[in-house]
This record gives structure tokens, C-alpha cells and sequence, in this order.
């Protein structure tokens, strides 16, 4: 059954709930990097549709979503990463994706680079930019600088990181400033001293594989099928696991059932008629 809609607060900007103000958070970290850039309508539709079905839920949420796209230009790879700044209410039409946004990001980060390119002499140097590791830990430690300086009465009760990536730049990934063991310090002290729970969700890689890496359970992840089927089931699962923990249920042992049974057929199909 749905929450009762609760009244604005104008101190906060949030919605309070039976007038407790406790809000579950959900900050995401959507990152196109490789083959599900040609399925962004999907990823849009899939995270929207989502939102539209937590609202009807759950009023007392608050999102803060992270879009990241990379591209290339002149043979280097560029990223350009967009934060909404703050969290805001599930209700609001902000908590939505555009459609077309990561195609406008990626346009705008080219004209950028063309027109300065001295901004990104480090960038191309033999550190770089881009890695994995480096997106997730990057975006992790700038929410966990934005909480420090919340007030005791505007912290979330609870929130939950949610990574859905393609990112597949692993194995260079020691060259970046987040290395695996300073994101893995990073989640742990996270999670230890402020309760989050960190979900990783990726396309082409071994998901499980490296949540261990960084510290987040084997359990919390799942590789889905990179496909514009695999893309919305992903969705719908997160959906429902995010329902239950909002709840305070925890997270359903089967929740990303429905995601690893879909890869399992796109693989088999895959075999037929090659790789997404």
C-alpha cells in the first residue's frame, strides 16, 4: 500500500513523512561508456519508469543522480560527468532523465575540447582519465563531501549508492588516482560509519568480480545483458529491491534473479548470432 503523501517542508525543501522527516536516499551513478551508449533511449526509459513506479510507493525519497557519458575525439577519449547538485525530492520532474541527455552531454564535452584544448593536457597524459575505478570512486567521495556538510536534521536515515556502468577499463585502472584499494576504503568507511549500502549493477564486465574488489558484497551486484531487454529488466529488479529497502526489508536475496536469468539467454542466443 502507498505512503501517505506528506506535507512540504519549506526549511528543508523535502518532504516530510508523519512528520519524522526520515528520507531514504538513492544517489546513482549511471555511466555510459561502451555499447549501451547506443542504448541510452532504453537506459532513459528504463530508469524513468522506474522513478514513475517508486512514486506511486513511496513519497518519502530523495534522488540524486550522477549521468555520465564518454566519448572520443581525435582518436582520445573524453568525459564529461554532470551533477544535479542536489537531492531532490522523488516527486519532482528533476528526479527524471531527458531524452537525448547523454547524447547532449557527449556533444557539449566535444565542442568543449575543440575550443580548449589546453583543459586537457593532464588528461591525456600517461595518467588519464576514465578508468572504472576511478568514476566510482570520484563520485562516492564527492556525496560523501556534501553529507559532511548536511545539518544532524537534513541527513537521509538511510542511502543507498547505485552504480550502473559499461565501463570495461579494468585492467588499467592502477594508472588512476581511485585505485580498487582506495575505493574499497572508501565504501567501508561508508558503510561502517554511516550505514550506506552500495549497489553495482554492469554491462560486459564480471559485476561480482569487482564489487569484491571494492568492497561491496558479492551479493549487492549483478551483471545484466547489454541489450535493450537486459537494460529495462535491469530497471525493474533495482525497482523492487529498492521498494523493500526503502521499507527498511533489507535487500531480497533474489532480487537480481530476473537480471542474471535474462543474461543467461542472450548469452546462449549470443552464440548464434554474436555478441550485443
Amino acid at each position: 500500500m502507498a505512503e501517505a503523501k506528506g506535507q512540504a517542508d519549506s526549511r528543508r525543501g523535502y518532504l516530510e513523512v508523519d512528520g519524522s522527516g526520515a528520507m531514504t536516499e538513492l544517489v546513482f551513478l549511471l555511466e555510459l561508456s561502451g555499447p549501451m551508449v547506443d542504448l541510452e533511449s532504453d537506459v532513459i526509459d528504463g530508469f524513468n519508469d522506474m522513478i514513475a513506479r517508486l512514486r506511486e510507493e513511496r513519497s518519502d525519497i530523495l534522488v540524486w543522480l550522477w549521468k555520465e557519458i564518454a566519448g572520443c575525439i581525435d582518436h582520445k577519449k573524453i568525459t564529461h560527468c554532470i551533477d544535479h547538485n542536489t537531492r531532490v525530492p522523488i516527486t519532482e520532474e528533476s528526479a527524471l532523465i531527458e531524452q537525448g541527455c547523454f547524447t547532449r552531454l557527449l556533444t557539449l564535452a566535444r565542442q568543449y575540447r575543440r575550443e580548449h584544448p589546453e583543459d586537457f593536457v593532464e588528461q591525456d597524459s600517461e595518467r588519464g582519465r576514465g578508468g572504472l575505478f576511478d568514476s566510482i570512486g570520484a563520485s562516492i567521495h564527492m556525496a560523501q563531501l556534501v553529507h559532511r556538510k548536511d545539518r544532524p536534521e537534513e541527513r537521509p536515515v538511510r542511502t543507498m549508492f547505485i552504480i550502473v556502468t559499461d565501463n570495461t577499463e579494468i585492467e588499467t585502472a592502477n594508472q588512476y588516482y581511485w585505485t580498487p584499494d582506495r575505493v574499497r576504503e572508501l565504501v567501508q568507511q561508508q558503510e561502517e560509519e554511516e550505514g550506506w549500502t552500495f549497489i553495482l549493477l554492469g554491462a560486459n564486465i564480471d559485476a561480482e568480480q569487482v564489487a569484491g574488489d571494492i568492497g561491496i558484497p558479492a551479493e549487492n551486484a549483478a551483471t545484466f545483458a547489454c541489450d535493450a531487454a537486459g537494460v529495462r529488466e535491469n530497471f525493474v529488479s533495482l525497482g523492487t529491491m529498492i521498494c523493500s529497502f526503502v521499507k527498511g526489508a533489507g535487500i531480497p536475496p533474489t532480487w537480481s534473479a530476473q537480471i542474471t536469468e535474462h543474461l543467461k539467454k542472450a548469452q546462449v542466443a549470443g552464440t548464434e548470432r554474436g555478441r550485443c
